[in-house]
Parts: C-alpha cells; structure tokens; sequence
C-alpha cells in the first residue's frame, strides 16, 4: 500500500499528445535480499466502468529522490 510519504511528484500531464492521464510518481524503500533498495513507481488512475490503478513503471531508482512529505 502506498502512503503520502511515498508521495514524490504529481499529476503530470503524459508526454504523449493523443493520451489524456494524469501520471503519479512514488518511491518506497523495499527491504531485499539484497539489503533495502529505493523503488520508483509511476502510476495513473483510469476510469474504465470503475476506478483503475494503471502501474506503468516499478523499478529501482535511478537517483536519490526528495519526498515532499517525509
């Protein structure tokens, strides 16, 4: 479950001129195997008949990332 501290930036508009979604960005340190690693996580929220949580990108962060509410 994400939580507002692993709220990161958002809404942006997509980069793509034919799509209308908003994108989210979250980051959420994941504890591994291979000790804790950050995790960077874009998501849009879709109405297609009820309310859909798209995940387009999960995966480790490139870079340090500044949370506005940590």
């Amino acid at each position: 479950t994400l939580e507002v501290k692993d709220y990161w930036k958002g809404p942006e508009p997509d980069d793509k001129e034919f799509n209308n979604y908003d994108w989210w960005f979250f980051a959420r340190e994941i504890n591994t195997a291979l000790g804790n690693i950050l995790f960077y996580i874009k998501i849009r929220i879709e109405t297609r008949g009820r309310e859909q949580v798209i995940c387009l990108s999960f995966h480790e962060a490139d870079y340090p990332i500044d949370f506005p509410y940590k």
